[in-house]
């Protein structure tokens, strides 16, 4: 990585650490993924672009990306999963305090 990636990746972190929208921090998160992906590292790469994706799930972007590099199957079964495992547990607290409350 050369000192102008450096600087650049330092500026992003920072202002990963100080934005508080999810649309931008999964922008720096693409493109932290992006630096990383030229630089070689693979495994840092993927998990940028999967944390861009659970902060936008829009961003066809980072999608893409881990597709072509073969991880988007395991992304959407992890997040459909996750997200599925989400609504059925809330849906049985819901029953559960309607239960109570009776």
């Amino acid at each position: 990585m050369t000192a102008h990636e450096d600087g650049r990746v330092a500026t992003l972190h920072a202002r990963l650490m100080e934005s508080t929208d999810s649309t931008e921090r999964a922008r720096i998160h693409l493109e932290l993924g992006r630096i990383a992906l030229r630089d070689g590292r693979l495994d840092v790469a993927v998990r940028h672009f999967k944390e861009a994706l659970l902060l936008d799930a829009r961003l066809e972007a980072a999608r893409q990306i881990l597709a072509d590099l073969g991880e988007g199957s395991r992304l959407s079964t992890q997040t459909g999963g996750r997200r599925a495992a989400v609504r059925q547990l809330l849906a049985q607290v819901g029953r559960r305090g309607r239960r109570s409350g009776s």
